[in-house]
């Protein structure tokens, strides 16, 4: 069993530094950037879809910070502020059946012992994540870059 990512202390402060070292508008050009990337991705991602109510597809949306964040239920700090924090979600009250739709499922059977089938997973949220990942990166880079540059002149 594979164990949990440890964060290093060290890194969380130097991110803090890092954070705190940047200029006002190199964080309001990543935040552009960021809100960009969230569009896009949602954009993406419901092409991707399945749709047989249109359920799943409506649930896809984007937040600043977590969307599982509620006030008041976790008081861990984080090293990353919510504005500077992309989440990118689908399935949730709207729609609690997305990750079977996703993952699929394997032989599903009723009590009385009658077979409901199996339904192939088809992956729409992860696949279209890890191929925008470095796009996101690097538009984030850029526009922050461009801010320090234009803060600086």
């Amino acid at each position: 069993m594979a164990r949990g990512w440890k964060s290093n202390p060290r890194a969380k402060a130097r991110i803090k530094d890092i954070l705190s070292a940047l200029p006002e508008s190199a964080a309001e050009g990543a935040n552009d950037a960021l809100r960009q990337n969230g569009e896009e991705a949602v954009r993406i991602i419901k092409g991707d879809v399945p749709v047989n109510e249109g359920k799943v597809r409506d649930s896809v949306d984007w937040c600043f910070g977590d969307p599982r964040d509620v006030p008041g239920a976790g008081d861990a700090p984080q090293s990353v502020p919510d504005d500077l924090r992309l989440s990118v979600y689908a399935g949730g009250k709207k729609a609690p059946h997305a990750h079977l739709v996703h993952n699929g499922t394997a032989e599903r059977q009723t009590e009385e012992g009658a077979s409901r089938g199996v339904m192939p997973p088809q992956p729409f949220f992860w696949p279209n994540i890890r191929s925008l990942r470095r796009r996101f990166k690097t538009r984030v880079s850029r526009k922050a870059n461009k801010a320090i540059r234009d803060s600086v002149k």
